[in-house]
């Protein structure tokens, strides 16, 4: 499975951070050809609880059909509104990543 991963720290408002990207940057996501879903992860690092510690970084996982689904959207129109979203904003460092998944079970 491909998909692309978004890592996220120091965030600087961790409210308007969840409001960007649950109202402006997600809809679009979801709706666009290939998209299968998202997945966001808060990582805490070992050790600690607070969830508003400045060293807690989110991960966004968005997972696409197919290797062919990922490449068409990130050189479609869309994809690039959709990146420039993603840049175009100061709350938070951003890190991405393509990732192939494979999956070990018991």
């Amino acid at each position: 499975m491909f998909k692309t991963v978004g890592i996220y720290k120091n965030i600087k408002d961790p409210n308007a951070f969840e409001e960007y990207y649950q109202t402006k940057v997600f809809p679009i996501i979801l709706s666009l050809p290939g998209v299968i879903n998202i997945r966001v992860s808060t990582l805490i690092p070992t050790g600690q609880i607070d969830p508003n510690d400045d060293s807690v970084k989110i991960l966004f996982e968005t997972y696409y059909e197919s290797a062919e689904a990922l490449e068409q959207l990130m050189s479609s129109e869309a994809g690039k509104d959709v990146i420039q979203l993603i840049l175009g904003h100061d709350l938070a460092e951003f890190e991405s990543y393509i990732g192939i998944e494979t999956f070990f079970d018991k």
